[in-house]
């Protein structure tokens, strides 16, 4: 971890400052104390707000605990309340026992009531027994005073005449040693004046003699010249120059010194010199002393005050930036960043701070926070619910981990919360809550309690709604409502012509005629079905509806009389300007072909496009070669000069071409210009909207009208609806055989099917994979396309249409169970308005989430809430 070096000077103030911040703690007196803090600081030796007074000489500080007076300690030698009186010289000490007149103690060698005069010697020791007589002090070098007299050994005038106390000599006088114990080493001893290795200088330059004998003696001698006690002290340079122990104006050569006429600091011994409340480095009389350029704690692990400043290792500002005195921040890179032994969340220091994406530092260890996403978090082998961790926490929307185990909590959804195919009540996680047990809707042929029976087929529904004017009864819908001319049960029967109205008392005698194709006076009118003004727009049978009195045909392609007039279809008057089919519509009581470019018999009189009568004034028919989209074998009988043919595009039938430069680039055969990636072909245009795409858009057979980017590769690009290939039977092939996955005349090719996993477009047969990154779909699904009209899927496909605004949707693998579908790819079989299709149990992408395991790709998006 890199740190910004401030300079060891600047640094040790920036650090002081924090530490008084951070820590409340007074901190250690400031080298700046000529700078004003404005308040006082009453412990620091500096003149915080320069009124020139210090510390508790400050009236400000007058109440500062530090500047109480303190108690007389009556035993230490120190004048403790500052009023001149110490220890027992102080009153206040009168009473305490250490000041009390002591008695002597007449046998132990000591002086003990301070009068000179000890044990024996004194006369309060007169009365004492073993006073009367003293004994000879016998052995002269045991250290005990055998008397006891107060002298001991050869102290004892008793031992004057023994041996052991005659007076010694040195003897001895160049081994540097003080063999008669006078405190006189070698030639400075007179006893060695006359070895001949004394002579010929003088050779102790602090002793006070004339040890040559040329009667000059120490520093007065010119052979101590350069001896260090004979040089000069140098009075303000740290220095003890002439050796003697004292340092420049302690040293009483430099008592005349002009900066030595008042108390000076001393910058390393710890005490205050001068009386100003300031200790040696933090007194501004050493600030250019050298041992001052730089105090620091250096070592901040070693329990000592290496500074003497009284803050100690990381107590010590100086120890800010050391890595020993930094907390563990870090705490999911495996490694010990303050180097204290302890790593990651072993170290206290992480305690609640995170160790990585769903992980947190808890009693020091790894601990899984994110239950839902499939990801062993705190790396201990156990994922999810399977981790302890993550009992009773969220596992996803409406999922809690419990046991273990992946837990169904909300059972009201129409999920399958917890991923076991059991959404809701038919799961037993359900079996508690409350609606589970019963079954709770009537009408969402759902079997929402797991028993096997659905909706009204469910005893639990008896006699409960199944809708609008619907009451289930006897296990079956019944009819309740019986005036609002709606089938309510779903039975075909409306009203009083539904059994289940015969009770009711409007249907006793009916008021309005609600049955229009039963041949009877419902009400008693008089008038009979389409004849009675009640039946007006309402269904006189299939392909016929009751307007103006009387039955009208209006399904004119099912080659049936439906209004029973003696005409069907385009013969009945009643079908003029309706459709007959695709590329057909019913003019002057006959069939005309309408769609002139698809090279089929719309109309079904043996002429087809241009060839028959009714395309003479079609545009397509105007002019040399067809328009865009038109059916061809060769590129002369196009337009444009380029036909796309069945054999080599798989277009049915061929398809008129050209190809263009680009969106907005003119197509000679009247087409639109579409495509991506620098190639774009020219392709008819066409009109769509809705699910059904009435008459396909005006596209051919074979062909869907599909609404797109012009420029597929260009996601700004202007939307518009044109032609694509869509055969969905064989016989809009002219080689017969329609491939349904691909939706090109073409033979089966050997490619994935719909559902099949897939990775790339090219392995399936449709082209088109949905894959896990860009779509959600795990491990890839192939997918095909169905013509919104005909509906048809290869295999047992389903096509979806839902939400759809062209002629073209989505064909999804058919399923009638679950385990119909890739169930070990989190697939499950779900209900649609078309079917049942194989599709992701987890959130595809657009989806909307709230943990990441909601999604398929294992991402949610954390601002958006939606799979991405």
């Amino acid at each position: 971890m890199s740190r910004l070096n401030l300079g060891p000077v600047p640094l040790l103030i920036v650090l002081l400052g924090l530490a008084s911040c951070d820590s409340g703690a007074t901190p250690p007196p400031r080298k700046d104390a000529g700078v004003s803090d404005k308040q006082e600081l009453c412990s620091n030796g500096v003149d915080d707000n320069g009124n020139k007074k210090v510390d508790c000489a400050d009236p400000a500080c007058a109440t500062a605990p530090i500047c109480q007076p303190a108690d007389e300690v009556c035993d230490n030698g120190e004048d403790d309340d500052d009023n001149g009186l110490t220890d027992c010289d102080d009153p206040v000490c009168a009473s305490q026992s250490a000041c009390v007149s002591p008695h002597e103690d007449c046998d132990n060698g000591r002086d003990d009531d301070d009068n000179g005069q000890t044990d024996c010697d004194d006369t309060a020791c007169a009365s004492e027994p073993h006073c009367d007589a003293p004994l000879p002090e016998t052995d002269c070098d045991d250290e005990i005073d055998n008397e006891p007299d107060g002298f001991t050994d050869c102290a004892d005038s008793d031992c004057a005449s023994d041996a052991k106390c005659a007076t010694p000599k040195e003897s001895v006088c160049d081994d540097n040693l003080d063999n008669d114990d006078d405190q006189l080493i070698d030639c400075s001893d007179p006893d060695c004046s006359n070895s001949s290795g004394c002579s010929g200088g003088e050779k102790n330059c602090n002793d006070g003699l004339d040890n040559d004998g040329n009667g000059a003696t120490d520093c007065g001698d010119t052979a101590c010249a350069t001896a260090p006690m004979c040089t000069p002290e140098i009075c303000h340079n740290g220095l003890d120059d002439d050796g003697n122990g004292a340092t420049d104006c302690s040293d009483a050569s430099c008592t005349a010194d002009p900066g030595c006429g008042t108390l000076h600091e001393d910058c390393d011994n710890g005490s205050d010199d001068d009386g100003d409340h300031m200790v040696d480095c933090y007194d501004p009389d050493c600030s250019g002393d050298p041992v001052c350029a730089l105090v620091r704690e250096t070592n901040c692990a070693n329990t000592v005050d290496d500074d003497s400043d009284s803050y100690t290792d990381c107590q010590d500002p100086d120890c800010a930036s050391a890595s020993v005195c930094v907390p563990e921040t870090l705490c999911g890179n495996i490694l010990d960043d303050e180097t204290d032994g302890l790593t990651d969340c072993a170290d206290p220091d992480c305690a609640g701070r995170d160790c990585g994406t769903g992980c947190t530092c808890q009693n020091l260890a790894r601990h899984e926070t994110y239950c839902g996403d499939r990801a062993d978090n705190d790396s201990d082998s156990q994922t999810d619910c399977a981790d302890s961790d993550c009992s009773g926490q969220i596992c996803g929307a409406g999922c809690t981990c419990s046991n273990g185990q992946r837990t169904e909590t909300s059972c009201d959804d129409h999920s399958d919360n917890d991923g076991d195919l059991k959404p809701d009540c038919q799961d037993s996680d359900c079996a508690a809550a409350q609606g589970c047990g019963l079954e709770v809707n009537c009408v969402n042929a759902v079997d929402d309690d797991g028993d096997g029976r659905t909706d009204c087929g469910d005893t639990d529904c008896n006699l409960k709604s199944c809708g609008s004017g619907c009451t289930c009864s006897g296990g079956a819908r019944a009819e309740i409502d019986c005036t609002d001319r709606g089938d309510n049960d779903g039975d075909t029967r409306t009203d009083c012509g539904d059994s289940d109205c015969s009770a009711a008392p409007s249907c006793g005698t009916p008021t309005n005629e609600t049955l229009c194709s039963n041949g009877s006076d419902d009400d008693t009118d008089g008038m009979t079905d389409c004849a009675d003004g009640d039946c007006a727009g309402l269904s006189c049978g299939n392909g016929c509806t009751c307007a103006n009195g009387q039955k009208k045909e209006v399904n004119c392609t099912d080659s049936s009389d439906n209004d029973t007039d003696g005409n069907g279809d385009c013969a009945d008057s009643d079908c003029a300007g309706i459709s007959c089919g695709t590329g057909c519509s019913c003019s002057g009581g006959v069939r005309k072909e309408t769609l002139c470019s698809d090279g089929l018999n719309n109309d079904g009189d043996a002429n087809s496009d241009c060839a028959d009568s009714d395309c003479t004034s079609n545009a397509a028919c105007q002019s040399s070669g067809a328009a865009d989209g038109a059916a061809c074998t060769l590129n002369t009988d196009c337009r444009g000069g380029l036909c796309l043919t069945e054999t080599g595009s798989g277009s049915p039938r061929g398809m008129c071409s050209a190809t263009c430069s680009g969106v907005g680039a003119t197509c000679p055969g009247g087409g639109i210009c579409a495509g991506g990636d620098g190639t774009f072909y020219c392709r008819a245009a066409c009109t769509c909207s809705g699910t059904a795409c009435a008459n396909n858009g005006g596209c051919r057979a074979g062909y869907a009208c599909m609404s797109a980017r012009l420029d597929y590769s260009d996601p700004t690009a202007a939307v518009a609806t044109y032609c694509v290939p869509q055969c969905d039977s064989n016989s809009q092939c002219a080689g017969g055989n329609c491939n349904l996955w691909s939706t090109y005349c073409e033979a089966t090719g050997a490619g994935k099917r719909t559902g099949e996993p897939c990775t790339a477009d090219s392995q399936c047969e449709s082209g088109v994979c949905l894959t896990e990154y860009d779509a959600g779909f795990p491990n890839g699904y192939c997918l095909s396309f169905c013509n919104t009209s005909t509906r048809l899927c290869g295999g047992d496909g389903v096509c979806f249409v839902e939400g759809t605004t062209d002629g073209l949707s989505y064909c999804y693998d058919g399923c009638t169970t679950a385990s119909s579908c890739r169930t070990s790819d989190l697939y499950t079989c779900l209900s649609g308005t078309d079917g049942q299709v194989c599709f992701p149990s987890c959130g595809t992408t657009g989806e909307s989430c709230s943990v990441n395991g909601d999604c398929c790709n294992n991402y949610c998006g954390f601002w958006t809430d939606i799979c991405n």
